[in-house]
């Protein structure tokens, strides 16, 4: 199956520990991050594009994007790949650019190369790399539903009783990712009622584990 690129994602592990607002100790709801809860407390751990992909710094500008530089060299590289029409908005187009950015990355225990393609409509998958569907902004900030309403709460957050996902929460795998496309589909159309919106944004995203 035809991949769209490559992303350099932070580990779900990362992403917990970094999450800056964590629910009251006292809240269970799905599996967002608590004041008292490591992540092994939750059986389902998201891995979907929404985990603050790397993002291409040049060497020359580190002084002036400070905050975004997390990994000079590996960024730099990103950035090598983008003045050559190789990566794009974090996207990297084909696996040995995206392994050589990698391979530049120091902390390597809190990042992940997930292979991601756009759904087109094709016959679902049978590969054992499939880790599931997320439905996420591709480009931009890579926003997720998912993350956003189940895992780590950004732009308008959930429901604090955590009811209004728990069917979609309880098809999630232990990716938290969908297995299937009509799932996947069926929590978009719940998204857009509960939100009041229908983001044309949002796509249907098959997160994949890179060719070995």
């Amino acid at each position: 199956m035809n991949v769209d690129g490559y992303f350099i994602v932070q580990t779900f592990e990362r992403r917990y520990a970094d999450y800056d607002r964590p629910a009251p100790a006292d809240q269970h709801a799905y599996s967002i991050p608590t004041r008292l809860h490591l992540p092994s407390f939750s059986g389902k751990r998201y891995r979907g594009v929404d985990r603050r992909p790397l993002t291409a710094v040049p060497r020359e500008l580190r002084q002036g994007f400070q905050q975004a530089v997390v990994e000079p060299e590996a960024q730099d590289r990103l950035n090598r790949l983008e003045e050559r029409g190789l990566a794009q908005n974090d996207l990297i187009r084909d696996l040995p650019s995206a392994q050589w950015v990698i391979g530049a990355v120091r902390d390597r225990g809190s990042y992940e190369l997930i292979a991601v393609t756009r759904f087109r409509g094709e016959a679902e998958p049978t590969t054992t790399s499939v880790l599931g569907w997320d439905v996420a902004y591709f480009d931009g900030d890579h926003y997720s539903a998912i993350a956003n309403c189940m895992f780590f709460p950004s732009w308008a957050g959930t429901d604090e009783a955590g009811i209004t996902y728990a069917a979609a929460f309880e098809r999630l795998n232990p990716h938290g990712l969908f297995s299937s496309i009509s799932d996947a589909r069926e929590f978009g159309e719940l998204y857009d009622s509960v939100t009041g919106t229908s983001d044309r944004s949002l796509e249907y995203l098959l997160i994949m584990l890179p060719a070995a």
